[in-house]
C-alpha cells in the first residue's frame, strides 16, 4: 500500500506555476505534492510531516492586500496541520513585499492559530518575475536551500532517511532469495523466519509474539544509528563559541523557559497506551490516603518526613513508584514478581540528605501535563506486586538509558558493605 508523502507541498492557483517548481524537483528524483488552489476543494484533514511548503501569496487573485493575507492564512490552516512541527515556508510570489506584510498580518493579534501552532523555522521568497535564462528557478531554489539553518535541518532529515535505507538494504541482502532468479516465494518465507528470529532475540518468545513490531524496532534502532553517514553537518553550522557550557547554562533560552524539561522528556520519557503497571520502568503515582497507610503500615507524611525531611519545598510532594525488575526477565516474558522502588515526585527541586540512601535526579527535571516534576527515589523502600487499589494513576515510563542508571545505582546500594572500625 502506498503511503502519501507530504514532505514537499506546493500550493498555487496557476497550473503552469505549479508545474515549474514540480519539474525542478522531479528532475532530481524528488517527489512533491502539487495543489491547484480553487478555494473549493480541500483535503479532509490538514497535512502532517510537511518539511517544505511553497505558497503563492495571491491565491484568490484579489486586489486588496488584506484579502490576500486572509485567503493565504486560511489556506495554510487548511493544508498544514497544527501537529506538523516546524517547516520551511517559501512564498512563491510576484511581489516580494507581501512576505513582510503577511508576517505583520499574522502577528496582528495574540490569539492566532497560525502564529501559535503553525510555525515555520525559516521564511523566504522566490520572486516569479525574477526568473530568466541567467537567473534560473533551479539556481533560486539552490540559493534558498543553501541557507545554513535550512541546509542543516534538511540534510539531517535526509541523513536519517539514508540511514534507515542502508540498514534495511543490508538486512534484506542477508535473506536467501533462492538459487534461481525470480523465486520470490523463497524470499518471502525466509523473510518471515528471519524477522521472527530478530523479534525473539530482542524481546523473548512470548513478548515478541504479542508485539513483534516493537520488538523488531528495538532490535534495529542501534543498527539504524550506526548506519547514519558520517557527514559534517553540525560542525559547519555550530559556531565553536557555542560550546561553552557555563555560558549556555546562563543563556535565557535555558534559564527562563521549559526547553530543558522538553529535552529531558524527549530523551528519557516514554508515553503511550503501551505503558501499564507491569512495564519495566513505568512510573506510577501512588495514593497518599488510607490506601498508603494500609499498604505500608504508616502514613505517607510520616514516611516522607522520615526519609526526605520536612523542608517546605516538598510540602506538595506525592508518592511514586518505579518498576525495576530485571530487564532480561521483562524482555523474555519470564514469570516475575513486579518490583517497585518507592520515591516522591515534587514540583520543586528536592534537597537530598546525603546520609540517607536516596537518589535524586538533581540536574534532571521533567514535565508532566505542563508542570515541572522532580523525582527522588529511596533505595531502602522496595515493594512487590503493586495492588491496583494503591495506584492513583500511571504517569509515564522511563526509557532504557534512565532505567540502566537507576538499576546501576540500586545495584551499588544493595551490594555495599561496611567495614569493622574501632
Amino acid at each position: 500500500m502506498f503511503k502519501e508523502s507530504n514532505r514537499i507541498i506546493i500550493v498555487d492557483n496557476e497550473q503552469d506555476d505549479l508545474n515549474k517548481i514540480a519539474r525542478e524537483f522531479n528532475l532530481k528524483g524528488i517527489g512533491c505534492r502539487t495543489i491547484l488552489y480553487d478555494g473549493i476543494n480541500f483535503p479532509e484533514k490538514p497535512y502532517t510531516d510537511v518539511r517544505l511548503a511553497f505558497f503563492d501569496v495571491n491565491l484568490a487573485q484579489v486586489s486588496s492586500d488584506q484579502e490576500k493575507y486572509a485567503v493565504l492564512e486560511d489556506a495554510m490552516k487548511t493544508y498544514i496541520s497544527e501537529e506538523n512541527g516546524p517547516f520551511v515556508l517559501i512564498f512563491w510570489t510576484s511581489n516580494s513585499r507581501w512576505k513582510d506584510g503577511f508576517i505583520d498580518y499574522v502577528n496582528r493579534d495574540v490569539d492566532n492559530e497560525i502564529r501559535d501552532r503553525i510555525k515555520p523555522y525559516y521564511i523566504s521568497i522566490i520572486d516569479k518575475t525574477s526568473i530568466s535564462e541567467n537567473n534560473t528557478l533551479e539556481s533560486l531554489l539552490e540559493k534558498q536551500f543553501g541557507n545554513q539553518v535550512v541546509e542543516s535541518c534538511l540534510n539531517f532529515d535526509e541523513l536519517l532517511r539514508v540511514a534507515s535505507d542502508k540498514a534495511i538494504n543490508k538486512l534484506l541482502s542477508i535473506i536467501p532469495n533462492g538459487e534461481a532468479w525470480g523465486e520470490t516465494d523463497v524470499f518471502e518465507e525466509n523473510l518471515k523466519k528471519i524477522f521472527a528470529k530478530i523479534a525473539i532475540s530482542s524481546w523473548g518468545e512470548n513478548n515478541a509474539k504479542d508485539n513483534p513490531d516493537r520488538a523488531i524496532n528495538d532490535a534495529l534502532i542501534p543498527i539504524v544509528s550506526q548506519s547514519i553517514p558520517r557527514e559534517n553537518i553540525w560542525s559547519k553550522f555550530l559556531d565553536g563559541d557555542l560550546f561553552d557550557e557555563k555560558k549556555l547554562n546562563n543563556d535565557s533560552l535555558f534559564k527562563n523557559s521549559n526547553i530543558l524539561l522538553s529535552l529531558n522528556n524527549y530523551f528519557h520519557i516514554e508515553e503511550g497506551e503501551n505503558i501499564n503497571k507491569e512495564s519495566r520502568g513505568v512510573v506510577v503515582k501512588l495514593k497518599s490516603d488510607k490506601s498508603f497507610d494500609d499498604s505500608f503500615n504508616m502514613k505517607f507524611d510520616t514516611w516522607k518526613t522520615a526519609e526526605f525531611g520536612d523542608s517546605p519545598n516538598i510540602q506538595n510532594a506525592f508518592p511514586i513508584a518505579v518498576e525495576i525488575s530485571a530487564a532480561c526477565d521483562y524482555s523474555q516474558h519470564k514469570k516475575r514478581r513486579l518490583k517497585y522502588l518507592m520515591g516522591i515526585g515534587n514540583d520543586q527541586k528536592i534537597n537530598i540528605n546525603k546520609k540517607k540512601n536516596l537518589s535524586t535526579f538533581e540536574d534532571i527535571c521533567f514535565q508532566y501535563k505542563g508542570k515541572t516534576m522532580y523525582i527522588a527515589l529511596d533505595f531502602n523502600y522496595i515493594f512487590v506486586d503493586c495492588n491496583d487499589s494503591i495506584i492513583d494513576s500511571i504517569l509515564f515510563g522511563f526509557k532504557k538509558e534512565m532505567m540502566d542508571m537507576i538499576g546501576s545505582q540500586y545495584a551499588n546500594h544493595i551490594s555495599r558493605i561496611g567495614i569493622t572500625k574501632f
